[in-house]
């Protein structure tokens, strides 16, 4: 059980760092950076909005999934968080370089990060949604024995 609360702190943890830089580079895109985008253009600037909402949207999940780790004791949260975790990286990470670059070729990743996201956040709802009975879990990967039952 240790384990899994550990993990759910983890994810905790990086999900509010996450929402943390998120903060940062909305004020740092939205002030030291609003020159630089506005000459680049509407839409890179529209890109650098878009990259800083999802990024909060993926450290939200993030933290779900930390406070969910503990309750739903199987591999459900765990995929969610890594998918929660790459997708944010890929589509935000993406959208952010896209926005002070103007190299549109880095558009072509973030289709993959959003589509990361929408499955871990489908992994997470399902996860929740068959509660993780004595079988499993959504994804029908029980944690090991080892992590689910107390030490003796």
């Amino acid at each position: 059980m240790q384990d899994v609360q550990r993990a759910g702190n983890r994810e905790l943890a990086i999900g509010a760092a996450m929402a943390c830089v998120g903060v940062v580079l909305g004020a740092f895109g939205a002030h030291a950076l609003k020159e630089t985008l506005e000459l680049n253009g509407e839409q890179f600037e529209a890109a650098w909005h878009t990259a800083t909402q999802y990024q909060m949207y993926g450290a939200f999940g993030l933290i779900a999934c930390g406070l969910a780790a503990p309750r739903f004791r199987c591999q459900g949260v765990r995929i969610a968080s890594w998918l929660l975790g790459l997708g944010t990286v890929l589509f935000s990470g993406s959208l952010y370089i896209l926005a002070v670059s103007k190299i549109t070729k880095f558009g072509m990743v973030t289709p993959f990060g959003g589509l990361l996201l929408i499955l871990g956040f489908i992994t997470l709802t399902l996860t929740a949604w068959n509660s993780c009975g004595s079988s499993g879990c959504a994804t029908g990967i029980p944690l090991e024995k080892s992590q689910t039952e107390p030490p003796q």
